[in-house]
């Protein structure tokens, strides 16, 4: 693989990365609408946890894809400085 297409698949590699940061900030967004409508008394508290678990679960599956990616990242410029 050239270098060109090597800083191509590295750029790919940061956009996906971003685009996870992105959804991190809405899951965040939503857990205080959530706890807002829980303080605010719009929801019972069962609902509230059913909905504030899945969005930890998003989160923290988002987080394990931001680890692997940060990896490939790092793989990918150690063997750029290899060439």
């Amino acid at each position: 693989m050239n270098l060109n297409e090597k800083v191509n698949q590295q750029y790919k590699v940061v956009e996906m990365y971003n685009n996870i940061n992105d959804s991190t900030e809405l899951f965040t967004d939503e857990l205080e609408d959530l706890l807002e409508e829980f303080k605010n008394g719009e929801r019972d508290s069962i609902a509230v946890i059913n909905d504030i678990k899945e969005v930890v679960e998003h989160l923290y599956v988002g987080e394990r894809e931001k680890e692997t990616l940060y990896k490939v990242i790092e793989s990918i410029g150690e063997e750029n400085n290899d060439n």
